[in-house]
């Protein structure tokens, strides 16, 4: 797939998320821009490119297995080359190779809450 192909998708994508155009057409900026404007959740962010660029691996792999679907004997791509790994003989979806933000970032990203009354299982500041 080539990388207008890609860049095209991306876009089309997160034109549906926001039509501001400060936001930006790739998908770092837009999550970035999103977390920035309404203070979201990780969890309510549109995907990382990295792992966008996995799920339109996987979408296309699976559209080309679908195409292929009549053929007796197929012979089909490896599988880990489309965004998916093998282990025990078993497809398992590559979810994301990156980090979805930088670590510096991470660390300081806390929920404003009061120790004793805080009710997120992912906060920092709950031993969970």
């Amino acid at each position: 797939m080539s990388e207008d192909t890609l860049s095209g998708i991306e876009a089309i994508l997160f034109h549906l998320s926001t039509k501001d155009k400060k936001a930006g057409r790739k998908a770092n900026g837009v999550r970035y821009w999103l977390y920035c404007q309404r203070g979201q959740r990780n969890e309510a962010l549109t995907p990382t490119s990295d792992s966008l660029l996995h799920h339109i691996k996987r979408a296309n792999y699976q559209a080309l297995v679908w195409r292929r679907a009549l053929i007796p004997v197929q012979d089909l791509p490896p599988p880990e080359d489309h965004g998916w790994m093998c282990t025990d003989d078993s497809p398992t979806p590559v979810l994301m190779i990156k980090d979805p933000a930088p670590s510096g970032l991470v660390g300081i990203t806390s929920c404003r809450c009061r120790k004793s009354l805080c009710s997120r299982r992912d906060c920092a500041c709950k031993k969970n």
